[in-house]
Parts: structure tokens; sequence; C-alpha cells
């Protein structure tokens, strides 16, 4: 009888794990796949793992490091390459691009594909959340309304008390209510005057840089985006009913008649539980459902972009609906945006950046209408047996308030941005651009007598044309020059803007009717007192000029230095300087070198 044994061949995989320089890598993971069979290699970057099938694969991973899979064999030759730091991207600064590993000062970046995975329907819902230490601060949350950055906490330098300054694709705006967030490529928020310093004055809050998109080199990219959300109220406040109401209305008479107090409350509403059967006090409404009610949100966005032979271009239109949970808001945005870039020759390029928005709001008075809603008691009917509308009863009818007043605002905003570059040297290029914006508000309001005041005799309108265009010239030199490991980057500019501000209201009361709201019904009855037109000027001229120099990006120095007369200044004091200086030591790219034995064992780094 013959015996048989079956013999388990060992597998074996082998190898060297380096890195994209032919160094090796010692300490890297090495793991079969879908096991727990691993090991590490060695101080060589070699390494020796037993697998338990043929042809299986193993991955490899380090620090640093992308992860690679290869299959399971001997004297295997493993490069594996160094991942994209966040460290290494490149951010925009200040006339100019820098990457994220050099920058001296307090920069946040936030990128395109961090801004689309929050679906934001404005830049501060972008922001929100991604950039630390910078605070947003939401408004009352009515369809529209915008938010408030602060970088710095709060001071007093800017109108808005708290503004940072805002510079869209090198032009500075008033505001960026009106961007597609769908248009951006990327956001920096230069939080310390390190950074900052290079906008002078104006950079006292800090400073908000904005990129648009721009064309990529490929084909013709169409894109359609939409996004569709709907609001409800989160909670209601507190609010008694009928008979709580009522209860606490006869403690509160009570009490007055005990104390021999005087007082108007005495009698308020004592004729209402004398008449518990009149229908007109005798219903138990709760405002807050009559009022609130579902918000619907709609955006909608297309893109075309591309580039063909010398030129690039991104072409995008937007939409944006939305109503508020009070019915009678709402806030409707289009905009229209055309970046084009044309490559003249190596040396020679130039590029335009169009944007146009017009936004319309219909606004209520929240706080006024919360007021009542919480003040009005609820056993007072809102409407008169015919359907007509109650307006003054004990408080004014929440329903009335949202009806009939009229709070309408329309702003139209166009900013334009032409830009010259020209490579004078192969270190030194020159730019030179002109930009300009105009914002126009026009806004109509009006108050019917119904709500006004107990005897609803007189009625308000007010009117309000407000328009202020502005434009900058500038250009500067850039010089980068880079030799061994020694790295130079200098920045000399001047530039020049212009605004001017107008504004004409027009304020009338008690007009004939109460159901026209344009302001020729309050010819007659004008308010002389706040009517009027004002009209503004004013100009910077700037001088600015920036310095980094590095060291094997390792020891780095960054000097700024802006000087700004403005119109604004006292006579003998027109000018102000602007200096900041910032170094750096990156100590983690200091090389220790040590070699150390023992018996057997080495280890080198």
């Amino acid at each position: 009888m013959e015996s048989f044994s079956i013999r388990q061949v060992r597998i074996i995989a082998t190898g060297t794990v380096v890195d994209n320089e032919n160094n090796p890598l010692p300490g890297a993971t090495v793991i079969e796949v879908g096991t727990k069979h691993g090991t590490v290699t060695d101080s060589e970057g070699k390494f020796s793992l037993e697998i338990s099938v043929q042809r299986a694969e193993i991955e490899i991973s380090f620090m640093g490091f992308q992860s690679k899979r290869v299959t399971a064999a001997r004297g295997l030759n493993i490069t594996l390459l160094e991942e994209v730091s966040e460290l290494d991207e490149v951010v925009v600064i200040g006339y100019g691009t820098m990457q994220k590993r050099d920058v001296t000062g307090s920069i946040i970046s936030v990128r395109s594909e961090d801004i689309l995975k929050k679906t934001p329907v404005n830049i501060f819902d972008a922001l929100q959340g991604q950039s630390p230490g910078v605070q947003i601060i939401s408004g009352s949350g009515a369809p529209g309304e915008g938010s408030s950055i602060q970088i710095r906490g709060t001071s007093t330098f800017s109108s808005a008390g708290v503004q940072p300054l805002f510079i869209v694709d090198e032009m500075p705006v008033e505001s960026i209510d009106d961007i597609n967030p769908n248009d951006i490529a990327s956001i920096e928020i230069l939080k310390d005057a390190a950074s900052a310093a290079i906008y002078g004055s104006r950079s006292a809050n800090g400073v908000v840089i904005i990129t648009t998109k721009q064309g990529e080199k490929a084909m013709p990219k169409v894109e359609v985006r939409y996004t569709g959300g709907i609001g409800r109220l989160a909670h209601k406040m507190p609010q008694a009913n009928r008979e709580e109401r009522r209860l606490y209305d006869q403690i509160r008479r009570e009490y007055f008649i005990d104390e021999g107090m005087s007082s108007s409350l005495i009698n308020e509403t004592h004729h209402i539980w004398r008449d518990s059967l009149n229908t007109f006090f005798n219903v138990d409404n709760d405002y807050q459902d009559m009022i609130y009610k579902t918000g619907q949100k709609h955006d909608i966005s297309a893109t075309v972009s591309g580039a063909e032979n010398k030129l690039r271009y991104y072409v995008s239109n937007g939409f944006y609906h939305e109503t508020g949970l009070i019915p009678t808001s709402s806030y409707t945005r289009i905009n229209g945006r055309v970046n084009t870039d044309y490559f003249v020759s190596s040396k020679f390029r130039t590029g335009n950046r169009l944007s146009v928005s017009y936004q319309k709001r219909e606004k209520v008075n929240e706080s006024r209408l919360q007021s009542n809603i919480q003040r009005r008691a609820p056993y007072y009917n809102t409407h008169y047996a015919d359907g007509s509308l109650v307006g003054y009863t004990g408080y004014v009818n929440p329903i009335a308030l949202i009806e009939l007043p009229v709070d309408l605002q329309d702003n139209y905003t166009i900013n334009y941005y032409q830009y010259y570059d020209l490579n004078l040297t192969r270190d030194l290029r020159f730019r030179t651009n002109i930009s300009g914006n105009l914002y126009i508000t026009k806004q109509q309001r009006f108050s019917p007598s119904l709500i006004t005041d107990v005897n609803q005799r007189e009625n308000s309108g007010e009117s309000l044309n407000y328009m202020f265009p502005n434009y900058l010239a500038e250009g500067y030199f850039t010089y980068v020059k880079k030799r061994n490991d020694h790295n130079l980057n200098g920045v000399l500019g001047v530039s020049y803007q212009r605004w001017k501000e107008s504004r004409e209201i027009i304020v009338g009361r008690n007009s004939s009717n109460d159901y026209i709201y344009t302001m020729n019904s309050f010819v007659a009855n004008l308010d002389l007192s706040r009517t009027g037109t004002w009209i503004s000027e004013r100009a910077l001229s700037s001088i600015y000029s920036r310095i980094t120099y590095d060291y094997k990006s390792r020891y780095l120095v960054a000097a700024n230095l802006r000087a700004d007369g403005s119109s604004r200044f006292a006579k003998n004091y027109k000018w102000g300087y602007f200096p900041s200086i910032s170094l750096g030591w990156r100590f983690s790219d200091e090389k220790i070198h040590a070699v150390c034995r023992k018996s057997t064992r080495r280890c080198q780094d």
C-alpha cells in the first residue's frame, strides 16, 4: 500500500519600497488585501510577506504618500508618489498668488468643491462652518436677507462697522450678495495685518478675496444645476389661547382695582366678558399658525465653459427665487457672468470679467409683526362680517400687517473688469486693469391708515432712489526670480479709485387714499423735513509694494508697504502709511542626521 503526503508550499512576496527620488521608505505598511496579514519595511525599504494565495494583491501605504496596490510577487520594486498636500495648494493673495506652505500671514482658503458640497444660496452660506476664526452673523432669515462677516471682531472704521473689504477677480466691490455661489472657484480670507496690509486703509476689518471660475483646456462643457428646498417654522413662541387670556385680563383688572390704581386697562376688555355671545370677541386665534406657512427655494444655474485656440471662456446664468415663511415676503435674483481670457502671444494676454444682476425683495416688518402677534388678544377677530380686514383693535391686526403694507426693493448691479498682462522679460511682468461698478437701488414703501394708530386717520409713503457708481484704474509690476534654492518675489504698483454717491428720498403723509402707493398721491402732503437729495464724492490714490523671499521654502520673510492718499483725510494729513513684516521658519523641513547601531540593528534618518 502506497502512502501519499501533501506538502504545503509557502508563497512569499518580497520587494523594496522607495519614493519618487528612489530613496527607501522605512516603516511603510504592506498588507495582503482582504486579510490581516501584514508587515512593515525595514530601514532599507525592503519587506518580505507570506501570503495565503497565489496572485493575491498587496497594498503598500506610507504617511504622506499615495497608497498603491500591486500583485504579489518576488523582487518587487514599488515607488510611492507623494500626496498633494493642502500646504502645496496655490492661494490667492493681494496682487498675486503663492503656495499655501510659503504664506507667513494668516489666510483661510475655501475651494469650489467645498462650497458646492454645502449647496449654498449665497456666499455667506458657503463660508459658514468652513472658515475658523471668522464669524458669520446671519440676518433675520427673511428671503434675500444678507449676513455679515466679522474677521477681527467689531470696529467702527467702515460704514457697516464690521464690513471687510471684498475683492472679486481683483476688483473691489461694495457687496457680494448678488454673486452666484456656483461661479466661485475659491475664496481667500486675509485675517491678519501681515497678509492684508497691501490693501492699506480699507483692510482694517480684513479682506475677502473671491476668484470666479474660468474655462478649462477641454471641449466645451455645459453644466446645469437645480437645487430646491422647503422651510418651516422650527418652533412657535408660547402664546395664550382665548380662555387663558381672558383669565389674565380679569386677574389684572382685579389687581388694579384692589390697589386703587388708575389705568385704562381696568375697563379695556371688561365689556367682552359681559357679552360672551359677540362673535367678534369670541374667536380663538393662533396668529402664528395663521401667518407662518411653508417657504420654498428654487435655485437654477447653467454654465458653458471651455477653451479654443487662444481663447478661454466661462459663461453662466443663474435664477434664484425664495418665498418666505410669511407668504407675502419673497426674494428673486437673476444674474449673469462672462469671463474671458485671450492669449494674444506667449508674452501678452488680455481678458475681462462682466457680471450683471437683478434682485427684487418684497419685505415685511418682522419686528412689528412679531410684537403684535404676541400682544394682541387671541379673542379679537381679524375680519369683519363683510370679509374686510380689521385694522387697529387693542393692537394692530397681524393679518393686516402682512397684507396691507407695501415694501418693495429693486437692486441692479453691473461690474466690469478689463486687464492687460505683458511679460517684459523672463522675470518681470506688468499688468494694468480698469474696472467699474454701478449699483442702483429703487425702494418703495407704503403704510395705509388702517394699521397706523387707533384713530386710523393717517397713512404714509416713502420712495428712495439710490445710485452708486465707482471706477478703479491701476497698474503694477511683478518680479519673480528663482536661483538655486533662493526665491524672490516683488510687487510694485499704483492705483486710483473714485466714488460718487447720489440719493433721492421723498416722504409723504396723509395722501388722498389708501390704494395708490406711488408718490404722486402725496404731492400735496410731503414731509419736507425728510425729503431731499444728497450727493457725495470721494477718491483714493495708492502706492503699494510687497517683497517676499524664501530659502528652500524653509526660511521665509514677507514685507508690505502701502501709502493711501484719501480725499477723506484731513488737509495736512492726506496720506496714511500701512507697513507690515512677517517672518517664518519651517523647522519641520530641517534635516537631522543620526546613525545608531545596536548589534545587528541599524537605523538611519
